[in-house]
């Protein structure tokens, strides 16, 4: 194993930064109601995600959600709540 964790090191810091905590984003969006919330970079199709209701802890009847292309497959995700 190399001293500072090699690739294996990496990998895990990727995947942490992938974890979405949807109760916060929720409650924050939540709490400024008609405002736009910018959640952060995301893949293109986490908007449709959860448009699609399969983020468990958003009801997608209750917001708005929107991207703007950022690079690739990769793009600026917002929500409001409507």
């Amino acid at each position: 194993m190399e001293p500072d964790g090699g690739p294996h090191r990496a990998a895990e810091h990727r995947r942490k930064r992938r974890n979405v905590d949807w109760l916060k984003v929720r409650d924050m969006v939540d709490s400024l109601p008609g405002q736009d919330v910018y959640v952060g970079i995301m893949d293109q199709s986490m908007r449709t995600h959860i448009r699609n209701g399969r983020i468990a802890y958003i009801d997608p009847s209750r917001y708005d959600v929107w991207t703007v292309k950022h690079q690739a497959k990769q793009a600026h995700l917002f929500m409001r709540l409507k």
